[in-house]
């Protein structure tokens, strides 16, 4: 693509070379042929020539916008380009990245969504007793809440993480406030 808009401002540097030269050697011409007594048959050629050239000078000018066009296109389509690939580096990237696995939390107080939620519309929370065993999945969103679900039945639902302990410490060790079974 950078090889494309190259060639294209070559071009156009080309053209509008050629135009310049063009000018002078007419300019070049008429000051010869006045001097040389043939100035009215050569003036007549020498407009004929300039209205070629204005002609000319109009469809080079035709060409270097739909030239400056192209760039233009090129550019955006880079751009373009560009930002489909930093998006397309990100989501593979987070691809490879495993999902976090799930973490089981208690609780260690009463939440009732209804009474409780500081968010206006709680339908989305999950209503849970002290001491119910809760999966959470991923991590905690802006507010402090968690994905969760309850272990007893399985309902899902948002819960606040200031209500939760972890079951297990990070070696893997029972929580202090872990329910003890029965043996029995």
């Amino acid at each position: 693509m950078k090889k494309q808009v190259q060639l294209l401002l070559e071009e156009r540097s080309e053209l509008e070379a050629a135009l310049v030269e063009k000018e002078k050697l007419i300019t070049e011409s008429r000051s010869k042929l006045q001097h040389s007594g043939q100035a009215d048959k050569a003036n007549s050629q020498l407009t004929d020539a300039l209205a070629h050239m204005k002609q000319q000078s109009a469809h080079d000018h035709d060409v270097l916008k739909q030239v400056q066009q192209r760039v233009s296109e090129l550019q955006t389509e880079n751009g373009v380009l560009k930002d489909k690939l930093v998006l397309k580096e990100k989501a593979d990237s987070e691809a490879e990245m495993p999902p976090r696995p799930a973490r089981r939390m208690i609780a260690m107080y009463d939440y009732d969504p209804r009474q409780l939620s500081p968010n206006p519309d709680s339908d989305a929370e999950l209503a849970f007793r002290t001491g119910d065993l809760l999966l959470v999945y991923g991590d905690m969103d802006e507010d402090g809440f968690f994905d969760g679900q309850r272990e007893r039945d399985g309902a899902r639902g948002l819960v606040p993480s200031n209500f939760l302990r972890p079951l297990h410490d990070e070696e893997g060790r029972r929580s202090k406030h872990e329910p003890r079974t029965r043996r029995t």
